[in-house]
């Protein structure tokens, strides 16, 4: 009968301990992190993961000190957040995924705790400043270009000694704890985990990602030939693929060339010249790089209407080296265009 009263005693002095670890200023908060993958093409998106340090969505105040000895952080994605990148007014979407390292081998999985101290971080440890987490983005999303948006909820528990311990002793100001997290104290004394890690603390990380048009350009090299004569020279067919970002109509244009003279192109051997000019589809009309010379996405022979970001465009065009000049020396002529697309 006699051991009753040291039992309820040592209940009172745990109970009264797990009180006095807990430092009444406050010395980690919420602070809701902004996460930007920047301004990337759409052709980098699909083909490339992209990978992103970001703040978790938690702060503590390292003017304190720093992390020594054991503390205790856990981190849980809410089961309610989603990782994708949402376009505002077509509903496309990137998908992605956060990371306890930088190598990204293993996302972390909604609704499941896991331990911060795990993660892996360059230095000593982690930046309790603010919390990161990784962020990588999953190859294959072929989107339309603008601006991406995306929201992470998270929550974070914790018992945090910033300022050195001893023993399991925090030194002033004290442990910082989540609320209802509890056990593993004794007085002042923490040196076991958590019994209940309680409702912790929510907060958010918002991702955001700018997608820009971009295209894949593809066009064979032009061979004229040989030929006696200028005059001589047969005539070519040639074409040139482009496939851009989905739902993105644009212009395609032909620049002069490397030695053009005026508005007339020209092949070049060292100081002699051989003229020669592109043409339209199978038209006497020329291929040019600005205003109505410009061959609209709209015009291709192949996949006019189709911009799916699968799907490219294939625009004819027709090669002639020009009959009324006078036939420069025996060579090799050779000339350089330029294709330049506009949205």
């Amino acid at each position: 009968m006699k051991t009753l009263p040291w039992l309820v005693l040592g209940l009172a002095l745990a109970s009264a301990g797990q009180a006095w670890a807990d430092t009444v200023v406050k010395q980690c908060r919420q602070a809701s992190a902004q996460a930007s993958f920047g301004t990337l093409s759409s052709l980098t998106v699909r083909d490339e993961a992209q990978r992103l340090l970001s703040g978790g969505g938690m702060s503590c105040d390292q003017s304190k000190g720093t992390l020594i000895g054991q503390s205790w952080i856990r981190m849980q994605i809410d089961r309610a957040s989603d990782p994708v990148l949402t376009h505002g007014q077509t509903g496309e979407q990137v998908p992605f995924a956060l990371y306890s390292s930088a190598n990204a081998t293993s996302a972390l999985e909604a609704g499941r705790p896991y331990d911060y101290s795990t993660f892996t971080f360059l230095g000593n440890g982690p930046d309790l400043g603010s919390f990161p987490v990784y962020l990588r983005t999953a190859k294959g999303a072929n989107v339309s270009a603008g601006t991406y948006h995306a929201t992470i909820r998270l929550r974070w528990y914790w018992r945090i000694c910033l300022n050195g311990q001893a023993f399991g002793i925090c030194n002033i100001p004290g442990w910082d704890i989540s609320p209802g997290l509890r056990g593993g104290c004794l007085l002042e004394a923490c040196t076991l985990p958590p019994d209940t890690w309680g409702e912790g603390v929510p907060t958010s990380i918002q991702v955001s990602l700018v997608v820009s048009p971009d295209c894949l350009i593809t066009a064979p090299a032009l061979d004229f030939g040989s030929a006696p004569l200028a005059q001589n020279f047969d005539t070519q067919q040639g074409n040139i693929t482009i496939r851009c970002t989905k739902g993105a109509l644009y212009s395609v244009g032909l620049n002069d060339g490397a030695q053009a003279d005026g508005k007339t192109r020209r092949m070049a051997n060292g100081g002699h010249y051989l003229a020669y000019e592109l043409y339209k589809s199978r038209s006497s009309e020329r291929w040019g790089a600005t205003g109505s010379e410009r061959r609209a996405s709209t015009s291709a022979e192949i996949n006019p209407n189709q911009y799916d970001g699968v799907s490219g465009q294939r625009f004819d065009y027709r090669a002639r080296v020009l009959p009324e000049q006078n036939t420069p020396p025996a060579g090799i002529y050779r000339d350089s265009v330029v294709i330049d697309v506009q949205f």
